[in-house]
Protein backbone atom coordinates (compact mmCIF):
# COMPACT_ATOMS: atom_id res chain seq x y z
CA UNK A 1 0.00 0.00 0.00
CA UNK A 2 2.84 2.43 0.72
CA UNK A 3 4.02 2.09 -2.90
CA UNK A 4 0.54 3.18 -4.04
CA UNK A 5 0.62 6.15 -1.65
CA UNK A 6 4.07 7.13 -2.90
CA UNK A 7 2.79 7.01 -6.50
CA UNK A 8 -0.30 9.02 -5.51
CA UNK A 9 1.74 11.85 -3.97
CA UNK A 10 4.30 11.82 -6.77
CA UNK A 11 1.43 12.06 -9.26
CA UNK A 12 -0.12 14.88 -7.22
CA UNK A 13 3.08 16.96 -7.40
CA UNK A 14 3.59 16.22 -11.10
CA UNK A 15 0.00 17.28 -11.90
CA UNK A 16 0.32 20.40 -9.69
CA UNK A 17 3.52 21.41 -11.48
CA UNK A 18 1.78 20.83 -14.83
CA UNK A 19 -1.10 23.05 -13.63
CA UNK A 20 -3.51 20.17 -14.32
CA UNK A 21 -5.88 21.15 -11.53
CA UNK A 22 -8.85 19.06 -12.66
CA UNK A 23 -6.76 15.91 -12.31
CA UNK A 24 -5.34 17.18 -9.03
CA UNK A 25 -8.74 17.70 -7.40
CA UNK A 26 -9.77 14.22 -8.53
CA UNK A 27 -7.12 12.84 -6.13
CA UNK A 28 -8.97 14.33 -3.14
CA UNK A 29 -11.97 12.85 -1.35
CA UNK A 30 -15.15 14.92 -1.55
CA UNK A 31 -14.88 16.00 2.11
CA UNK A 32 -11.11 16.71 1.96
CA UNK A 33 -9.78 18.97 4.72
CA UNK A 34 -6.63 21.09 4.70
CA UNK A 35 -4.97 22.87 7.61
CA UNK A 36 -2.34 25.59 7.50
CA UNK A 37 -0.26 25.85 10.67
CA UNK A 38 -3.02 24.05 12.58
CA UNK A 39 -5.95 26.13 11.29
CA UNK A 40 -8.61 24.63 9.01
CA UNK A 41 -8.39 26.59 5.73
CA UNK A 42 -10.14 24.27 3.25
CA UNK A 43 -13.20 22.22 4.09
CA UNK A 44 -14.15 20.02 1.15
CA UNK A 45 -12.89 19.53 -2.38
CA UNK A 46 -15.03 22.40 -3.76
CA UNK A 47 -13.73 24.74 -1.03
CA UNK A 48 -10.14 23.74 -1.87
CA UNK A 49 -10.73 24.50 -5.55
CA UNK A 50 -12.19 27.94 -4.74
CA UNK A 51 -9.46 28.85 -2.23
CA UNK A 52 -6.69 27.71 -4.58
CA UNK A 53 -7.99 29.85 -7.46
CA UNK A 54 -6.49 32.94 -5.79
CA UNK A 55 -3.12 31.20 -5.57
CA UNK A 56 -3.19 30.10 -9.21
CA UNK A 57 -4.24 33.57 -10.42
CA UNK A 58 -1.66 35.39 -8.27
CA UNK A 59 1.28 33.09 -9.00
CA UNK A 60 0.89 31.77 -12.56
CA UNK A 61 4.33 30.08 -12.56
CA UNK A 62 3.83 28.18 -9.27
CA UNK A 63 5.60 24.86 -8.80
CA UNK A 64 6.82 22.49 -6.10
CA UNK A 65 10.25 20.95 -5.62
CA UNK A 66 10.14 17.92 -3.32
CA UNK A 67 13.13 17.53 -1.00
CA UNK A 68 11.94 14.50 1.00
CA UNK A 69 8.94 12.19 0.80
CA UNK A 70 8.21 9.57 3.46
CA UNK A 71 5.25 7.24 2.92
CA UNK A 72 3.51 4.45 4.79
CA UNK A 73 0.20 2.64 4.38
CA UNK A 74 -1.81 5.44 6.08
CA UNK A 75 -0.28 8.58 4.65
CA UNK A 76 2.84 10.57 3.96
CA UNK A 77 5.14 13.35 5.11
CA UNK A 78 6.72 15.63 2.55
CA UNK A 79 9.31 18.38 2.85
CA UNK A 80 9.13 20.61 -0.21
CA UNK A 81 9.64 24.12 -1.55
CA UNK A 82 6.86 26.30 -2.97
CA UNK A 83 8.46 28.27 -5.83
CA UNK A 84 7.12 30.99 -8.08
CA UNK A 85 6.89 34.67 -8.86
CA UNK A 86 4.33 36.67 -6.92
CA UNK A 87 3.43 40.35 -6.80
CA UNK A 88 6.57 41.03 -4.73
CA UNK A 89 8.88 39.08 -7.05
CA UNK A 90 10.40 35.59 -7.08
CA UNK A 91 10.18 33.44 -3.95
CA UNK A 92 11.06 29.99 -2.63
CA UNK A 93 9.30 28.93 0.57
CA UNK A 94 10.01 25.76 2.55
CA UNK A 95 6.90 23.76 3.52
CA UNK A 96 6.30 20.60 5.55
CA UNK A 97 3.13 18.68 4.65
CA UNK A 98 1.53 15.67 6.28
CA UNK A 99 -1.11 13.68 4.39
CA UNK A 100 -3.72 11.18 5.49
CA UNK A 101 -4.62 8.80 2.67
CA UNK A 102 -7.45 6.26 2.54
CA UNK A 103 -8.71 4.06 -0.28
CA UNK A 104 -6.35 5.68 -2.79
CA UNK A 105 -7.44 9.29 -2.14
CA UNK A 106 -6.06 12.17 -0.12
CA UNK A 107 -8.32 12.72 2.88
CA UNK A 108 -6.46 15.39 4.80
CA UNK A 109 -3.40 17.61 4.56
CA UNK A 110 -1.63 19.47 7.32
CA UNK A 111 0.76 22.15 5.95
CA UNK A 112 3.33 24.00 8.02
CA UNK A 113 5.34 26.99 6.84
CA UNK A 114 6.21 30.63 7.45
CA UNK A 115 2.90 32.54 7.34
CA UNK A 116 4.54 35.97 7.03
CA UNK A 117 6.75 34.87 4.11
CA UNK A 118 3.74 33.23 2.44
CA UNK A 119 1.67 36.43 2.81
CA UNK A 120 4.56 38.47 1.35
CA UNK A 121 4.91 36.06 -1.62
CA UNK A 122 1.17 36.41 -2.32
CA UNK A 123 1.27 40.20 -1.99
CA UNK A 124 -1.00 40.17 1.06
CA UNK A 125 1.30 42.12 3.37
CA UNK A 126 1.09 45.51 1.68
Amino acid sequence: MSDHNHDLLTNMIERWNAHDNEHLYGLLVHDYREYLNGVLVKNGRADAREADKFLYDTIPDYRAEVDDLYVDEHGAAMRWRFIGTGPNGPFELPVASFYRIAQGRIVECWQYGDSAANAHALGLDT
